[in-house]
């Protein structure tokens, strides 16, 4: 069952209407992120399905998908500040992952599994450390 997504344009009054609506998300959202550099165009969202998705609200399309968490619910994603076309999502299935649309099939750059815990949040530094680029 496809559901909606409204976004709503805070500040404009008692008659707001929604900027965007998107129909192609597939099951329950449990996180939505702003893209860094994108001027509000691209958003992601994690579902309970395991599923990352990015949207061109622009053109109020899917861009970018992923399904890489076994099914299980995705709690968290965030954006590289550095390189913020790389993504993370940590999920239920134990791992936090991290991701690049550039890479074929927007393949997973790294996983990490610390444990048999769920990844509640993942998110990324905004300090550069020493010896990263």
């Amino acid at each position: 069952m496809e559901t909606l997504l409204d976004l709503w344009e805070p500040f404009t009054g008692p008659n707001a209407e929604s900027f965007a609506t998107l129909t192609s998300i597939r099951d329950t959202l449990s996180s939505l992120r702003w893209k860094p550099g994108s001027d509000s165009r691209v958003i992601a969202s994690g579902d309970y399905d395991g599923v990352v998705m990015e949207y061109d609200l622009e053109r109020r399309v899917p861009i970018f998908e992923r399904d890489e968490h076994g099914g299980r619910r995705v709690w968290s994603v965030d954006y590289s500040h550095w390189d913020p076309v790389i993504g993370a999502s940590g999920s239920d299935d134990g791992t936090m992952q991290m991701w690049d649309p550039r890479c074929e099939g927007g393949g997973c750059v790294a996983t990490v599994q610390p444990g048999e815990t769920r990844r509640a949040s993942v998110a990324w530094s905004l300090i550069r450390l020493p010896g990263q680029r």
